[in-house]
């Protein structure tokens, strides 16, 4: 595990700023998650798992709070080719149908 501009700037943006949502990927370990739920807790953040939270993203949204999605994964094959530092990379579309949705930007 690290730790980076991801978790510093998430822990920031709930505690000074408004609640926020991030959606983070699965761990196999439960203390762990448990662990990492408590901690954000601490900072006005809750997090959702990246499946199926599509849903979760939008109520945050509309509640006026903000989303975090680290976008620069691999989408696999439901994402949308885009270039990503001159290469074609699968990226996901959820923030562009979420801003679609909500007009967030």
């Amino acid at each position: 595990m690290h730790f980076g501009n991801w978790e510093i700037g998430g822990l920031y943006v709930g505690a000074n700023i408004c609640p926020l949502l991030s959606v983070m990927s699965s761990i196999p370990n439960e203390k762990i998650i448990n662990f990492i739920l408590n901690k954000r807790k601490q900072f006005n953040q809750t997090l959702c798992f990246k499946r199926n939270s599509f849903k979760e993203l939008l109520n945050a949204l509309r509640n006026e709070h903000s989303v975090a999605i680290i976008s620069d994964e691999h989408a696999g094959s439901k994402g949308v080719e885009t270039i990503f530092f001159g290469q074609p990379a699968l990226t996901n579309i959820s923030p562009a149908l979420l801003h679609f949705r909500t007009g967030a930007p």
